[in-house]
């Protein structure tokens, strides 16, 4: 990390720096998860992946 973030005047509720990769991880884990949950509770056809899909690509 640059010296310049860590010389920067911080409010002290700011989390230490080592919080931020643990916390990632787990929030993309939660992300993946409600979205496995979400197409297996609605049964999206993958017609509907593909179209999202190539609008999502533009």
């Amino acid at each position: 990390m640059n010296d310049w973030y860590s010389n920067l005047n911080r409010p002290p509720l700011t989390p230490p720096n080592w919080i931020f990769g643990p916390v990632w991880t787990v929030l993309y884990i939660m992300i993946a998860l409600s979205l496995i949950l979400y197409v297996r509770q609605t049964r999206l056809a993958p017609v509907y992946w593909a179209y999202a899909a190539i609008i999502l690509h533009q």
